[in-house]
């Protein structure tokens, strides 16, 4: 009777352990799941952000570059070299920043690759660690059993 009754003891702990590590595992892929959620939502709001400066930034240039034009035209210096510097400076400028607006984007993105994978390992360590706790739940319940022989035999 005491070996049924140990034996049931050890297979309910490992039922149990099973189940919880199973609803750990469950809900680590779901908080995965959520964070690249969340991380896909930043990029589109980091991707309208970056076209809405990318805009700001053509249109400043344009309305700088109009100002730079009517001065000359007003003052007779149109097609001078200090006109045509001017206007060259602004363009240079506006290329800067256009390229500053896209290394920023293309680090948003890295980063948020980078969250999406430790999301997604953060997940594989929990259901190992599940696995652990099963196996030590088990040893340990079995461990007063162990080394000791069924009455009866010698």
């Amino acid at each position: 009777m005491a070996a049924v009754t140990s034996a049931v003891v050890v297979a309910a702990a490992a039922v149990g352990t099973a189940v919880s590590s199973a609803k750990q595992a469950s809900a680590a892929k779901k908080s995965a799941r959520a964070q690249q959620a969340a991380n896909a939502a930043q990029e589109k709001q980091a991707a309208i952000a970056a076209a809405r400066e990318r805009r700001n930034a053509i249109r400043a240039a344009r309305v700088q570059r109009a100002s730079v034009e009517n001065q000359a035209a007003t003052t007779g210096i149109m097609g001078s070299s200090s006109a045509i510097g001017s206007v060259s400076n602004i363009q240079s400028t506006l290329g800067a920043n256009l390229s500053f607006l896209d290394q920023t984007a293309l680090l948003s993105q890295q980063a948020s690759a980078a969250n999406q994978l430790a999301a997604k390992w953060q997940s594989q360590a929990l259901k190992w660690q599940g696995i652990g706790q099963m196996s030590q739940a088990i040893g340990a319940a079995a461990q007063p059993y162990m080394g000791t022989r069924p009455q009866g035999t010698s």
